[in-house]
């Protein structure tokens, strides 16, 4: 994920091969497969740690900026197409997570948020699965999915609660049907179909 330092946090989930300029990578996720994401704190010393506690909320968002009102229009239209309402885009495995103070809770069907102690905890790992794909959001059939992107925030309460004291994030795109390791497999085929035709140029 990308992140400054103070936090590190690696979505264990692998990333394209392809990519585009002025992008960021992209990792490919299954719908509903479980992943595990690990934070890792990395003392700082221009910008130490206030409180020996700190809170993370975890969250799947739109990459491309939208206002307040299109973001809640949007996963309105997701949710109306779910069987149920209480269905979360963002799914937790709570016996495959470790490192956490208390439970973790449930903000929104999108966040969830823990407590942890990054002084002494090595690491926080926690098991998430998307439960949305990325073309979830449009009646239209062969549209281009929305982008997404896991966004993690860490709030160091004793400095200031309201702004993150860290925040990192990636850009994922969510296939069904073990989508993911097909479209790697495809990008990797044509990889070595671009190296061939370079090498037969480079022999001519």
């Amino acid at each position: 994920m990308i992140s400054n330092s103070g936090v590190e946090y690696v979505l264990e989930a692998p990333i394209s091969t392809s990519v585009r300029k002025e992008d960021d990578r992209m990792t490919y996720v299954n719908k509903g497969q479980f992943y595990t994401v690990s934070l890792d704190y990395i003392p700082d010393l221009c910008k130490p740690l206030k409180s020996p506690t700190v809170k993370s909320q975890l969250m799947i968002v739109f990459r491309e900026d939208k206002t307040y009102e299109e973001e809640i229009k949007t996963w309105q239209f997701w949710h109306s197409r779910q069987h149920s309402v209480k269905q979360r885009i963002l799914e937790i495995d709570a016996k495959n997570s470790s490192g956490m103070i208390g439970q973790i809770e449930e903000i929104a069907h999108n966040a969830v948020q823990f407590y942890w102690n990054p002084t002494e905890q090595s690491s926080v790992k926690i098991s998430i699965a998307v439960q949305c794909l990325s073309t979830d959001f449009s009646n239209q059939k062969g549209v281009k999915g929305l982008p997404l992107h896991i966004q993690i925030d860490t709030y160091d309460e004793n400095d200031n609660a309201d702004v993150p004291f860290h925040r990192g994030y990636c850009q994922i795109k969510v296939f069904c049907d073990k989508g993911a390791e097909r479209k790697l497999r495809d990008e990797d085929k044509r990889a070595q179909k671009r190296k061939l035709a370079g090498n037969c140029k480079n022999c001519s």
